[in-house]
């Protein structure tokens, strides 16, 4: 939950800079320095990982995987980007990663 608090941030630093151009030249390194990639996944597993993969292609959201954690793949995306990928992922967030409605028979079926 704190890279979602850290994007909510980076937005209002953002946006004073814009509403306070006097302020721009020290607020845009803090934007830059913060700017890249975003932990958002570290214990989902397949088959949900390449579902979920899959819907950030089709929201344009850049992300990779990243390493592995003691549970599973480490998957960033676009700090820019986390609030969009969270729009993603908290519907299904509870649904278990096995669950047959994330394979890719079951998503080529609809």
């Amino acid at each position: 939950m704190a890279d979602r608090s850290e994007a909510q941030l980076r937005k209002a630093v953002i946006k004073l800079a814009f509403d306070k151009p006097e302020l721009r030249e020290h607020l845009l390194p803090l934007v830059k320095e913060a700017a890249g990639w975003a932990v958002f996944t570290k214990r989902t597993e397949e088959p949900k990982l390449s579902w979920l993969e899959r819907q950030l292609d089709r929201a344009g959201i850049p992300h990779r995987r990243r390493g592995q954690s003691f549970h599973a793949p480490i998957l960033e995306v676009a700090r820019d980007r986390l609030d969009d990928a969270w729009d993603i992922l908290d519907p299904v967030d509870d649904v278990p990663d096995d669950d047959p409605r994330f394979s890719r028979r079951a998503h080529d079926r609809r």
